[in-house]
């Protein structure tokens, strides 16, 4: 006779579970995720929190390992909920960042939490005109940065597009691409596949993120109707300082002082940058993340 895996009891003949204990078990992992959120609004001691979560976890099964998963899924649903303007309050950051320590848990591996925390803790310092923490870059390609210029983040494995036969905004495919970090300049490399680990962003304390799969800088026959009256210009490092805005790639650098910019237009997956007429034409730039990156460029504009 098997015993339940959930209450340790004889579950009966060919049975692994008790239907009842499956059902408490399933319903509590399915409220976790709303009982982390509602802590950031909850005037309660993060210990007696955690108290609470435990008590609740036991009386559901949910032990060792599966409470520390839950656990972290609840912290990835709060710093959701607390970004979703792409935006952080500094009393949410608090509430997370107590939280976490609370529960053991590191906010930056945290798989794509800990990254869109710190993208709405660096809009934030903008907002308020202040420049994030210094940032040092790794890699070949050592950028040549002005007094005083200094990098506020730098996108891998972007693709950049100029107008070659009209003026059509246009959309891509998306590739991808920050506490104090350090960041990778690729630069003037081919594109690499999805499983090299040379082509990464690599903030310190934040967890590596993969670059999405393509396998040449050319768009696929699918892209090419979205990219019509665009030339493919080359596929490198997009590096934005609080002075410009560098591409380098092996086969164009480009370096846009950002008060020449006069219209940033994000796209679902890329970013159209134009400007002024004696600067020279519009590029566009497939990147991951464009509204955060347009924000960005607004708000350094500002300072």
């Amino acid at each position: 006779m098997s015993r339940c895996v959930h209450c340790g009891e004889q579950a009966g003949l060919l049975r692994r579970e008790h239907a009842a204990c499956r059902e408490r078990h399933d319903n509590a992992l399915a409220q976790f995720p709303n009982f982390f959120v509602k802590y950031l609004t909850s005037p309660m001691p993060p210990d007696k929190f955690r108290a609470l979560a435990e008590e609740i976890a036991a009386g559901a099964f949910i032990r060792g390992d599966e409470f520390k998963q839950v656990c972290a899924g609840g912290l990835k649903a709060m710093i959701d909920t607390a970004t979703t303007a792409g935006e952080l309050k500094p009393e949410d950051s608090a509430h997370i960042a107590t939280l976490a320590e609370t529960f053991g848990i590191d906010l930056h591996a945290l798989k794509g939490a800990g990254e869109r925390l710190i993208k709405a803790s660096l809009l934030r310092d903008l907002r308020e005109g202040r420049l994030p923490a210094e940032i040092r870059l790794d890699g070949p390609v050592v950028l040549n940065l002005e007094r005083d210029e200094a990098v506020v983040w730098v996108f891998n494995q972007v693709a950049c597009y100029s107008v070659a036969r009209s003026d059509k905004p246009a959309t891509h495919s998306q590739h991808v691409g920050r506490s104090h970090l350090t960041m990778r300049m690729n630069g003037f490399k081919a594109v690499a596949s999805a499983s090299d680990t040379s082509a990464k962003v690599l903030p310190e304390n934040v967890p590596e993120t993969r670059a999405a799969k393509r396998s040449s800088a050319r768009p696929d026959a699918s892209s090419d109707e979205r990219t019509q009256g665009l030339a493919l210009d080359g596929t490198g490092d997009l590096v934005l300082t609080n002075r410009h805005l560098c591409f380098l790639s092996d086969s164009t650098v480009l370096k846009i002082p950002l008060r020449a910019i006069v219209a940033v237009v994000p796209h679902a997956d890329g970013l159209r940058v134009m400007r002024d007429e004696a600067s020279g034409k519009p590029q566009t730039f497939v990147v991951d993340d464009p509204s955060f990156a347009a924000t960005a460029i607004t708000l350094l504009n500002r300072l």
